[in-house]
């Protein structure tokens, strides 16, 4: 959680210790306050590989709209597990949009999953509990991500201040 404020020392730590347990199999890095960039997810990436062998995962926010390339810098670099929801689902500015990370994958990994299911959740039930809910990218957390601003306190702000727009940019 939160690794974006941790530093290099202490993620290298942190990763010795757990790879010596052994109820491990899958060591996941979470950017929680979504203000990290594919040069950032590949150092950390880098970081874990150089000091264990467990198989990675990552869970990417969408805070200042990079989930997707984040991931993909991921992927790149040999992370075997990616955290994606449909339509973004998540707190706040959400998480990779499953249907965005299979259109965006190569046709041989993509033909595994059947897309337009995906596509029709998407665009269908998920569609109406996103614009309800209120969960995505927007400015506010794009802002927050940037200040290393908690994401529930800009949701308590945008639910606080729904109308009052003056509010919200000062």
């Amino acid at each position: 959680m939160q690794i974006s404020l941790y530093d290099d020392l202490r993620v290298a730590n942190i990763v010795a210790k757990v790879g010596r347990w052994n109820e491990v199999d899958v060591l996941y890095f979470a950017d929680s306050l979504g203000n990290m960039n594919p040069t950032s997810v590949a150092n950390i990436v880098n970081i874990i590989k150089s000091r264990s062998d467990l198989e990675i995962g990552f869970h990417a926010h969408n805070n200042m709209g990079l989930a997707l390339a984040n991931c993909n810098s991921a992927i790149q670099l040999g992370v075997s597990w990616i955290d994606a929801t449909i339509q973004g689902m998540g707190r706040g500015a959400g998480n990779l949009a499953t249907e965005i990370l299979l259109a965006d994958l190569s046709s041989d990994c993509s033909q595994k999953y059947k897309t337009n299911e995906v596509n029709y959740l998407a665009l269908g039930e998920f569609s109406k509990l996103k614009a309800f809910h209120l969960w995505g990218h927007n400015f506010l957390y794009h802002l927050g991500a940037k200040l290393n601003i908690h994401p529930t306190y800009i949701q308590n702000i945008l639910t606080q201040h729904r109308n009052d727009k003056k509010v919200l940019i000062k």
